[in-house]
């Protein structure tokens, strides 16, 4: 679409199934209400994200992923400077320590948690996102990128002991199965689909 090239089969094969297998591992059907601020909310979100694969995409053919990226920081900070000022934040909140999550650990300054969250669940994530563009074109990094929920819901029963249930684990596989048909559908081009 973006580039006004079409978009394969089995590209549009593999995005179905990895929605698919997102909503099983989801379980959407249990609980789903919809209210129109939240599918406002969804859309915007749905509309940045494909922004950002795309003008990623193409903007590696000028700018490395550094720089990409601290401009798109850069955006970002004038967008949440607009709907959530950085000077309302609680800055007196930064010196204080957070409980232990483990017994007989120290606690943590909160300013060492954010610190950590900045670095290593923001910029190095989106450093590796846009490294990857190059190499995997906007519709297949976009499609492997789903894969974000699975690797958490797994985490989440490994580390944390959350419960999956089957119709869970046929949603990894599922979700697993559209970013191999995506990658097969590179490979049988010879070219990023």
């Amino acid at each position: 679409f973006f580039k006004h090239k079409p978009v394969s089969n089995r590209i549009w094969l593999a995005l179905a199934l990895v929605i698919a297998g997102l909503a099983l591992i989801a379980q959407v059907w249990q609980g789903l209400t919809l209210n129109a601020a939240g599918v406002a909310s969804a859309l915007i979100c749905a509309v940045a994200l494909a922004a950002f694969w795309l003008l990623g995409a193409s903007g590696q053919e000028k700018r490395d992923a550094v720089s990409l990226t601290m401009w798109g920081f850069f955006f970002a900070t004038l967008t949440w400077s607009v709907i959530a000022p950085w000077w309302s934040f609680p800055w007196g909140l930064l010196g204080e320590s957070l409980p232990p999550l483990v017994d007989g650990a120290p606690g943590l300054p909160v300013w060492v948690l954010i610190v950590w969250n900045v670095l290593l669940g923001t910029i190095a994530p989106f450093l590796l996102v846009l490294g990857s563009l190059r190499r995997l074109g906007a519709e297949r990094a976009g499609i492997v990128g789903t894969s974000e929920p699975l690797w958490a819901a797994l985490l989440g029963a490994l580390l944390l002991g959350e419960l999956l249930t089957g119709v869970q684990i046929v949603g990894f596989f599922v979700v697993l199965a559209g970013i191999g048909v995506a990658e097969f559908a590179r490979r049988t081009r010879g070219a990023p689909a």
